[in-house]
């Protein structure tokens, strides 16, 4: 079992009227024990603030999961991420109630969910009327369990509306619909060959509030990875409907084809790769609908110079045609890419790195509009350990940016340090962090950046004897930065756009006191 509680209070510059001293904290509790092949497993974090924002509740509860397992069943409730397959439920942060079965050979799982994540206690248990994803899966295993085959099923409602943090320009849409999916997978020839097929098809509507058309299509994939020694090889296909999709996917692409594949040899003292993909959206030009093919090529190689110092080079090129119904001038739509890139690794004994990249790219425009475009990029960063007791992360960028008509030029620089100083060793240690980022917009203003973030910890696990371990924080934090809110709040008063004007700086101070505890 365990807990961490957390306090921070602010002082921030802020305009007349508002609130200067803000103070906000959490508290994470936790439990778990194992035992006789049995596992049970809670955990809840608390957080409060002075100052809530809009409608928010003062008091705030997340990171809510209970789990009980006993020998191949296992049983979840509150947050949790729970995947399927690509076709059906994709991978992301849900909340509701799940049960799996991982028995050999057979597999079951079934689900109730949110599509949505939500705040407080909301859909805990079982999922929110309104954003709600039911299904389950039935697999079964062959060959020792190298091939296996699974059936899934999933139905449900999904709005975004309903999502916590949700910040769209568009009123987002209501979707709902079903999706029944067969997948397979098998490993052969010793596991040196893996391959994964799958098979969907789904009755779907994108749009319910305008009464869209439930439709129904189909996609399918079919994928292979073989790998001997050095040598490896991998070659994937898609296909997906234009009126395929699934509530258990955030953000699907349909009415897509796409192959890919990638070839690479790794030895102890070079490497080689190269990677393809062609991309068609809408390739069955259905008309009055956006057309676009993009393709993309890379080749890769690492060398090493020497037992400690390795040489990277890559090559890139990348070409897109596009259709677009509602403007063909847009720039960039027919292109074409070409890039290079390079670098050193360097290995410092006994454990210390740098990196040194170098990157190019040109962009150049092969319809209506004739723009140009090139970016250049160079970076050195890497961890340095000065003695037992220092260790420094340092991490310097600078990259250019140039378009053709208009000669306009977009220059930004960055220097970053992370400081890591034992003080007394296993008692009291600094962690230092901070830097600076400059930005000179096309039309020469001048935008900057600022933090510096220093932590004090004293660790208390000798004064618990092994019960426990513990920790006491002193965390002070410094941040410069253009006030975007105050530039928006002008624009807005004046009807003036602020370009060419100074930007007003805000000055963010805070101290914080970290106690974690755990037991």
């Amino acid at each position: 079992a365990g807990g961490a509680w957390g306090g921070v209070g602010t002082h921030v510059e802020r305009g007349p009227g508002e609130g200067r001293n803000v103070a906000c904290g959490q508290n994470r509790v936790a439990y778990q024990k194992e035992e006789d092949c049995r596992q049970v497993l809670v955990s809840a974090r608390v957080g409060d603030t002075n100052q809530p924002l809009g409608t928010q509740s003062r008091w705030s509860l997340g990171d809510l999961q209970a789990v009980y397992a006993a020998g191949n069943h296992r049983i979840q409730l509150g947050d949790m991420v729970v995947q399927e397959s690509e076709f059906t439920l994709a991978g992301a942060g849900r909340r509701g109630l799940d049960y799996a079965y991982a028995g050999q050979p057979l597999g079951a799982h079934l689900f109730a969910l949110n599509t949505q994540a939500h705040s407080g206690t909301v859909g805990l248990a079982w999922p929110e009327k309104g954003s709600e994803v039911y299904g389950g899966s039935l697999g079964y295993g062959w060959l020792a369990g190298n091939l296996r085959a699974k059936v899934v099923f999933l139905s449900g409602k999904d709005d975004p509306a309903t999502a916590v943090n949700l910040a769209s320009l568009y009123a987002p849409l209501v979707r709902d619909g079903s999706t029944g999916s067969f997948v397979l997978d098998g490993r052969f020839f010793d596991s040196r060959l893996a391959m994964s097929g799958e098979y969907a098809r789904s009755l779907f509507t994108k749009d319910l509030v305008n009464q869209g058309t439930h439709l129904t299509d189909q996609a399918w994939r079919l994928g292979a990875m073989w790998m001997n020694g050095p040598f490896s090889a991998q070659l994937g296909y898609r296909d997906v409907g234009r009126d395929f999709g699934t509530v258990g996917v955030a953000f699907f692409v349909g009415d897509r084809r796409t192959l890919n594949g990638s070839v690479g040899f790794n030895r102890t003292t070079w490497s080689l790769s190269a990677t393809a993909v062609d991309e068609r959206t809408n390739p069955n030009g259905q008309p009055g609908l956006d057309q676009a093919w993009n393709q993309s090529q890379s080749l890769d190689a690492r060398v090493g110079l020497t037992q400690s110092l390795f040489w990277r080079v890559g090559l890139q090129h990348a070409r897109q045609e596009a259709e677009l119904v509602s403007n063909p001038l847009i720039p960039f739509s027919n292109s074409t890419r070409a890039g290079f890139t390079t670098g050193l690794d360097l290995m410092l004994p006994p454990a210390s790195s740098l990196a040194f990249n170098a990157q190019f790219d040109r962009l150049r425009s092969e319809g209506a509009s004739e723009a140009r475009g090139t970016s250049t990029t160079f970076s050195l960063g890497g961890s340095l350990g000065l003695g037992a007791r220092v260790r420094l992360s340092p991490n310097l960028s600078w990259s250019r940016t140039l378009s053709d008509p208009g000669d306009q030029k977009t220059t930004m620089e960055n220097a970053f340090l992370n400081a890591d100083v034992a003080l007394v060793p296993g008692l009291l240690g600094f962690l230092l962090n901070g830097g600076i980022s400059r930005t000179i917009l096309v039309t020469g203003d001048v935008m900057e950046n600022s933090v510096a973030e220093g932590t004090l910890r004293l660790f208390l696990d000798t004064f618990l004897k092994g019960r426990g371990r513990a920790s006491l924080g002193l965390k002070g934090r410094y941040t410069h930065a253009p006030d975007l809110a105050a530039l928006a709040r002008s624009a807005a008063a004046t009807g003036v756009p602020a370009t060419g004007a100074t930007a007003p700086m805000a000055n963010d101070t805070q101290v914080s006191i970290l106690l974690n505890v755990s037991y």
